[in-house]
């Protein structure tokens, strides 16, 4: 990589293997040999990252810069800090004087303004992009609310002109500030989905295969059924003694147990008196 002088001193243009690199229209004596790259291990790497440095230093805004700092926490953010503040002075003016006589209104204030810091510090700490411009969306709009409710005190003559216009002030601008960090948050979200990568090659199509015609008919299958189950008695054995005992069903439930206890077989033995049948096929539906 090589720095030369650009229209005989008035600017420079740094190129890496004949194509250019970076250009500035800076005399080329105002870089004091930042820009003389030598050849030696790590003075390329060096040189380009200061070049670098100082444009993005340049060409960033304020409030680029603040989310490029990343702040740890949510009280290192702008927007809580200054929603502290206004919760402060809406505690300190409804803890004293005619406002604090309503006390429905002082609590939809007191309310209204620690929503506003709750909600930034949520969206900071749920640590998607999505859910922090949700979050700044519902504080910027808490901050709506103090306002009107600030605009009712005014009009009930609860609140002198300084002190509303004090507090006014606090909400408009924790709003503005709101405002321009929610509008650095969609930027980053909307340039994240940009360079999202997206295949090229979609996969096949699965199509479900056609509808076999024996598969729309219900299966079956039968079970016989020959004894008692809890008794274990079978049928062919209980019907000669019921005949000759002239019992019925109450009486073969009393006197044998058959289907007194899951009752499963009742239906079979009333069956079996009527017509002297003693197997029985149950056909079974899947």
């Amino acid at each position: 990589m090589v720095c030369t002088s650009l229209n005989q001193g008035t600017g420079i243009v740094v190129r890496e293997r004949g194509v250019v690199k970076w250009t500035s229209r800076r005399p080329f004596d105002d870089c004091r040999g930042r820009c003389e790259v030598s050849m030696k291990r790590g003075g390329r790497r060096k040189g380009l990252k200061d070049l670098e440095g100082r444009k993005e230093k340049g060409g960033a805004s304020g409030m680029q810069r603040e989310m490029n700092a990343k702040a740890n926490t949510f009280e290192d953010l702008l927007a809580w800090q200054q929603a502290r503040k206004l919760t402060r002075a809406v505690y300190q003016v409804t803890a004293s004087g005619r406002l604090s006589t309503d006390r429905a209104l002082c609590a939809q204030l007191r309310r209204a303004s620690s929503s506003i810091m709750a909600n930034v510090a949520e969206g900071f700490e749920r640590g998607r992009r999505t859910e922090c411009h949700q979050f700044l969306s519902i504080a910027k709009g808490s901050c709506a609310e103090v306002r009107t409710f600030l605009y009712v005190a005014l009009d009930a003559g609860f609140l002198d002109r300084a002190s509303f216009d004090q507090l006014l002030g606090l909400a408009l601008s924790t709003s503005r500030t709101i405002a321009r960090l929610r509008s650095a948050v969609a930027k980053q979200r909307a340039a994240r989905r940009k360079s999202a990568p997206f295949p090229l090659f979609l996969p096949p199509l699965q199509v479900p295969s056609p509808l076999v015609p024996s598969s729309l008919y219900l299966r079956m299958s039968s079970i016989q059924i020959t004894r008692c189950v809890c008794q274990r008695m079978p049928f062919a054995t209980l019907l000669p003694l019921a005949r000759e005992q002239g019992w019925t069903l109450d009486e073969i439930m009393r006197e044998t147990g058959c289907g007194d206890q899951c009752g499963l077989c009742r239906p079979y033995l009333q069956e079996m008196l009527r017509t002297g049948q003693t197997e029985f096929h149950q056909v079974l539906w899947e």
